[in-house]
């Protein structure tokens, strides 16, 4: 039955109406030579040739003679392949000018629009085929690759998204969303800036406001977020904005996925108090969203600074463009850059010297051989340790490993495009689905303690605040790991006895707490030394947004001089080792209210 249905699944819709008709063009000649057969003087010849003249619509029978039935089902089975295979073409070549018509009429909103021609467009038009796409591919694209989007379903723009009317023409006022998806970030930059000038330009034209249209754009390079930013703050001065405009990154993505299926603290004792050193091999674009991401998470009751080693041919260029983009990322963990080639015996002597130190291994070289022949020696010199390996996609390797997983259970892959490229990472649905939760639960929570103030919903956050607090839900985990606890959506727990009560959760809580509390802030701190910010002379107003400063990104010991500063600045709020301590605090109602339970780690 598996068979039959991976058969039927690789079936496409032009084969089946390939074998119907030729089932109905074989029946209406049997008929036919059937019919002619019993005709006196007509040979089998004869017989032959007057049936395949019934797809002229021609019947060769004298004119006084009745029609057998035979005769009359061969006809009109002859008729309606004739007629039926004519539509058939003229709609296989017509389709994209009908389905381009289609978008023009007012009452259709269910298209979304993906700008670009790259692996990952491939990946995210696969997943979302049964809704209608269209994708503007750029003038550049490969004849054969518009071709095959084409004829897959999607309605494909061979025009680039610089040329006047483009948008338009892929209907932006009605479409559902747009995915901003060009290689170039000055080009998704410049994209975001076109439909926001259209929509602007709609709104003026018409009296009632469009609806909000949802734009994805993936940024490689941060820099270009402060762009992005502006035109939210702008949307965000309109009582009904034009643009919901959400950053992505597939590097960022593949990280994320990586940490999620194999924590930075797998395999050890988090009640020790011992370090952890990551050793990253390769820092590309995905090496190094390996590492910011590591930053964000690795915060544990040891308190000690991540130990970083890189591995690259061009280590020194490497760093310096890491020093420019987050100046102060020393200050949350230890980075140490080796120039070295992978292929070498002296790489291996390396590893095998500092062995011991390592408690997780990320291969990010970008290339698929590479990251294999690493690995595959990797796997004996430090076999304690958590190894994950990049793969572009999920390959026989990968197909491999999971079938040797009791072997190699230390080993996980990560990076596919299947992966990164998911509908639901790039959407934000598998990254904010507990953040949401949790900062809906926190505003409601402050409601019941009578705190006051406005309910803030999530789609009023700036992208910067979304970020920060997905980056607090991701390290939730491991807060809860120190307590020895895990969380469970209710609704998925069976077995209610193992539930953790507010009681037990204080028990546990009491004697790490002041630890925890650290943890938190030493995470809020890596999270903006990780996205470019610095500290701020405490004598100053608080932060500085364009400047990317805040006076609370010291350690926790000194953050009782700054809040004394502030204070005599006249800072009345500047409590600021009660937030971190607050959110300890109330954790567990926090969890319960955004619907989770606790259970004992397992």
């Amino acid at each position: 039955m598996n068979r039959v249905k991976r058969f039927f699944s690789r079936v496409s819709k032009k084969d089946v109406w390939m074998v119907f008709t030729a089932i109905l063009t074989l029946l209406a000649v049997s008929f036919g030579v059937w019919s002619y057969a019993a005709v006196p003087g007509f040979t089998p010849l004869d017989s032959a040739y007057s049936a395949v003249r019934l797809f002229t619509f021609s019947v060769d029978l004298p004119a006084h003679q009745a029609v057998p039935w035979q005769l009359e089902l061969a006809r009109w089975l002859a008729m309606f392949v004739v007629i039926s295979n004519v539509i058939w073409v003229l709609a296989v070549k017509l389709r994209h000018h009908l389905r381009m018509f289609m978008l023009k009429l007012p009452f259709r909103k269910s298209h979304y629009i993906i700008t670009g021609l790259t692996d990952e467009v491939s990946v995210l038009a696969a997943e979302i085929k049964k809704r209608r796409i269209v994708i503007i591919a750029g003038r550049d694209a490969p004849d054969q690759d518009v071709e095959r989007l084409r004829a897959a379903g999607c309605i494909v723009i061979h025009k680039g998204t610089d040329e006047a009317g483009v948008f338009q023409q892929a209907g932006i006022l009605r479409a559902k969303g747009v995915f901003v998806m060009d290689q170039e970030d000055h080009n998704n930059v410049e994209s975001v800036l076109r439909i926001n000038r259209l929509l602007l330009n709609e709104k003026n034209r018409s009296k009632d406001s469009p609806s909000p249209l949802t734009c994805y754009v993936h940024l490689n390079e941060g820099q270009y977020k402060r762009v992005i930013d502006e035109v939210w703050a702008e949307q965000g001065k309109n009582e009904k904005p034009l643009l919901d405009i959400r950053v992505f990154n597939h590097f960022e993505n593949s990280a994320r996925c990586l940490f999620d299926q194999m924590p930075l603290y797998r395999g050890q004792d988090l009640s020790k108090k011992a370090g952890y050193h990551l050793v990253v091999l390769g820092f590309g674009k995905t090496g190094r969203s390996v590492l910011l991401e590591a930053v964000r998470r690795s915060h544990f009751s040891s308190h000690k600074k991540l130990n970083v080693t890189v591995v690259d041919r061009e280590s020194d260029q490497r760093k310096a463009e890491l020093d420019v983009i987050c100046p102060e990322l020393k200050k949350a963990c230890e980075i140490n850059f080796i120039n070295m080639d992978v292929y070498t015996p002296e790489f291996y002597r390396y590893i095998n010297r500092i062995s011991e130190s390592i408690t997780y291994i990320a291969v990010c070289f970008d290339n698929d051989h590479l990251d294999f022949v690493s690995a595959s020696f990797l796997t004996e010199l430090v076999s304690h340790a958590p190894l994950a390996v990049r793969m572009s996609s999920a390959s026989d390797f990968a197909g491999w490993l999971e079938q040797n997983k009791n072997k190699y259970e230390s080993v996980c892959y990560f990076g596919t495009l299947e992966e990164a490229a998911a509908y639901g990472r790039i959407t934000g649905k598998e990254n904010e689905e507990t953040a949401i939760e949790l900062h809906d639960a926190y505003e409601n929570l402050k409601q019941d303690l009578n705190e006051g103030g406005k309910i803030t919903s999530w789609k009023k956050l700036d992208r910067f605040r979304k970020e920060s607090n997905i980056a607090q839900a991701d390290h939730l985990d491991t807060k809860l790991a120190v307590l020895g606890l895990e969380k469970i959506k209710k609704e998925s727990l069976s077995d209610f006895s193992s539930v953790v009560t507010s009681e037990e959760f204080e028990r546990r809580l009491a004697p790490v707490f002041r630890d925890l509390v650290i943890m938190e802030h030493n995470r809020w701190n890596a999270f903006h030394f990780a996205d470019g910010w610095k500290t701020r002379n405490a004598d100053l107003s608080p932060k500085d947004t364009d400047r990317k400063e805040h006076v609370c990104l010291v350690s926790w010991d000194e953050l009782r001089k700054v809040e004394e500063k502030q204070k005599r600045n006249g800072n009345e709020y500047a409590d600021y080792r009660a937030y971190d301590e607050i959110y300890i605090k109330q954790m567990y109602d926090l969890l319960k209210k955004a619907g989770y339970e606790l259970i004992p780690l397992s």
